[in-house]
Order: structure tokens, then sequence, then C-alpha cells
């Protein structure tokens, strides 16, 4: 078997490292050959998979979800909650992280009655090119966000119960676990339209369309979403109901049916 998270390296070449391009080029389509089956983490990436690698590679692909585990314990009610716009993940070109920091200072400029609000960056810098960057420095000081770096589990899972509004605004995903951790925190969720995010979000999260005006709608759902206490509330209901459907036992069963499937081994 052969699990193929995305194809990102492949649809957008331009936002890995050559490294990783030159992999998936000469590694995959080999791979997608020879294996009995395909797993893939969503419907998204299993057309993905159908459009790069043929009707052969479809008959042989399986989607299954992620999943996360709940912590009843850790779950805050909305009310509680302190005032931080949290992103958590790697910093690298494609996640957006700049254009999400320029859409907050944005949103305090024409919403000062959100000025006291915070946004807090979680996860270790990847790869980028000097002027990304420049850019970026420049968009967190614009921001007032607080980078906080590489960040212990407990404490991450701190901050996924008691943020107010969780920001995944990515150009491209396989699956987006993070956005998915903080449903299953109960924490309102806005992600941008790639077709994965907007997958298992479906239903549960504010989807801010990728484009030109991307950074002015973002901002505008900033203010609404800080400003509306009824809709976080609301969120934070549908997001524990959508999050709910994804376990990793259902993962497990699933992966366990594939592989007794291609092997013959039915017991």
């Amino acid at each position: 078997m052969l699990t193929i998270h995305d194809l990102t390296p492949l649809l957008y070449p331009e936002r890995h490292t050559l490294r990783n391009r030159l992999f998936h080029r000469l590694f995959l389509r080999a791979a997608v050959r020879r294996v009995g089956a395909i797993l893939v983490p969503t419907n998204a990436v299993a057309r993905d998979v159908t459009n790069h690698f043929g009707g052969r590679a479809q008959r042989k692909t399986h989607v299954i979800y992620e999943g996360v585990r709940f912590d009843v314990s850790r779950i805050v009610n909305t009310a509680e909650r302190e005032k931080i716009i949290l992103y958590v993940g790697t910093i690298e070109p494609r996640k957006n992280v700049s254009l999400m920091c320029r859409a907050f200072a944005r949103a305090k400029r024409d919403a000062p009655d959100i000025a006291d609000w915070r946004l807090v960056i979680v996860g270790k810098r990847g790869w980028l090119s000097a002027d990304e960057t420049a850019d970026l420095d420049e968009a967190l000081m614009d921001a007032g966000a607080e980078e906080l770096g590489y960040q212990p589990n407990d404490y991450v899972q701190w901050l996924y119960a008691n943020a107010s509004v969780f920001c995944y605004v990515s150009e491209a995903e396989g699956f987006g676990l993070p956005p998915l951790e903080a449903m299953a925190h109960g924490t309102p969720v806005i992600v941008s339209d790639d077709a994965a995010l907007t997958e298992v979000a479906e239903g549960a999260g504010i989807v801010v369309k990728r484009g030109e005006s991307m950074e002015k709608d973002l901002a505008a759902q900033i203010v609404r979403l800080t400003q509306e206490n009824g809709m976080r509330a609301d969120m934070h209901d549908r997001g524990l109901q959508r999050a709910g459907l994804f376990t990793w036992e259902e993962a497990a069963r699933r992966s366990l049916a594939v592989a007794a499937a291609i092997t013959g081994n039915n017991e």
C-alpha cells in the first residue's frame, strides 16, 4: 500500500523545495504503478491522483480520513475564551501566513474595537526565500503578531481550547489536520477555499476564497467573527459535531480492510 497525503509538490512546484519536487517526480509515478492500493486522506486528493496518474490509479485509490481525539475536559465555553486568533502549522509559502497577518492588521484598522485581540502563530519556520522571510517579518510586525515557534503539545492543546478563532488559509492542503483539531476543541475556524480544507470543515467553518481580494475578505471575516459572540457559539457547536465524524479508530478499521482485500486475508 502507498499513502499519498497530497500532491502539492507536483501541483504547486514553486511552493516547494527542489528536493521535495524531485522526490515526488522520481518516486511517486513508479510507486503508483507497483502498489496494490493507494490511500489518500480526502476526496480532493483522490481527484488529484486520478488527474495526475490516470484511471488505473483511480481504481485502486481509497479515501480514508484522518482522525482526531477528543478530550472533553479541555473544551472551554465560548464566553470564557481568550481574545486570540490562532494559527498552528509550519510557516512556509503555501500556508499564507504573511497574508493572514496583513488581514489581521487590516481588520484592526477597520474595527478599532478589536485592538485588544491577539494573533498567535505556533510552528517552526520551514523553507522561505530571503524575500519571503522579509515579507513575513514585516507582516508580523505590522500585525503585532506573536510568533511562538515550536511549542510542546500540552501548550498547543491549551491554545486550541482557549483561542476564540482558528485561522488556516493555506493555498493547498491534502487534509488540514490543524483546523480539525481546532474544531475538536470547539474553536471556530476560518479556512481557504482549498478543496481539502472545505471538505474537512464542511458546514462548520467560514470559507474565504483565494485570489486577489483574499486579504480584504479575510479581514472582513475576522472582524465579523470577533464581534459576533452568537456566531462563535454556533460555530463552536457545529465544529464539535463535524469533528466527531473523524476518528482514528475508523481510519484504522478502513486501512486494515484495504490491506486485507489486497492480500486476500479477510479473517
